[in-house]
């Protein structure tokens, strides 16, 4: 019953395309060919189904691609290159726990698994003196 559903469902939208693309034979509904079904006048629901993943999904990231960056991205930014003033001014021999032990004293409230999983970001990699 739900395949019936989803070749139903992909063939109104592909003769909502036609009707877009072709002769213009008319206004296609929304919720038959709108966001949720083409990308630029290209439906999209094959590649998706194709990649693993729903059209919902899909447009999510394609509307994050314009987004200005969020206050966490920013600031995961800005913690990224303070880790990266911080292990150079050391000449490079730190490691996570020194990295951490530095920003905590310069201020900065920040866990050492953040450090750890932001460190490789920019291959950060202390040095061990043995």
């Amino acid at each position: 019953m739900l395949a019936g559903a989803t070749l139903r469902m992909e063939r109104d939208l592909r003769g909502g395309l036609m009707s877009l693309v072709g002769e213009g034979l008319g206004r296609v509904p929304r919720d038959r060919c709108g966001d949720s079904g083409t990308a630029d006048g290209v439906a999209v629901a094959a590649p998706c189904r194709a990649a693993g993943v729903s059209i919902s999904a899909y447009e999510q990231w394609r509307r994050n691609q314009d987004a200005e960056p969020s206050a966490a991205q920013q600031a995961g930014e800005e913690l990224l290159s303070e880790i990266g003033r911080v292990h150079a001014s050391c000449g490079g021999t730190y490691g996570c726990p020194r990295v951490h032990t530095q920003l905590r004293q310069d201020g900065w409230m920040v866990n050492h698994t953040r450090v750890e999983r932001y460190m490789p970001i920019d291959d950060i990699v202390g040095v061990s003196a043995r």
